[in-house]
């Protein structure tokens, strides 16, 4: 059985409410291998949903390029970043989220 629990969480109260359990980190923060299975971490060439030819370093590079806000709309900048860091685009700088692009990206329309 896997269960999820908060990082903010205080170890002794998980162990507490799971005895026994093994106690994985697979956030960005990860020191061991696990830092693999984080939406941040850069495998690279990850293809963007419903548009070819474009690919990125990682998972979380996709969500944040493809987030449309209210004052802005998306930013594939974001799916080249490969350093795990400054990779939120936020409603306090952006506007409120109106939803994610999933009509396909085309170099054409954008210029690329």
């Amino acid at each position: 059985m896997i269960i999820i629990e908060s990082k903010r969480k205080k170890l002794e109260n998980i162990l507490k409410k799971y005895p026994g359990a093994l106690i994985v980190d697979v956030t960005s923060k990860a020191t061991d291998g696990l830092v693999k299975l984080s939406p941040f971490y850069p495998h690279g060439n990850i293809p963007v949903p419903f548009s070819e030819g474009y690919a990125a370093t990682c998972v979380e590079g996709i969500w944040q390029g493809l987030k449309v806000f209210e004052n802005e709309g998306i930013d594939i900048s974001m799916f080249l970043n490969d350093t795990m860091k400054d990779i939120k685009r936020t409603v306090r700088k952006h506007g409120r989220v109106l939803g994610h692009w999933n009509q396909g990206l085309c170099r054409r329309a954008l210029s690329i």
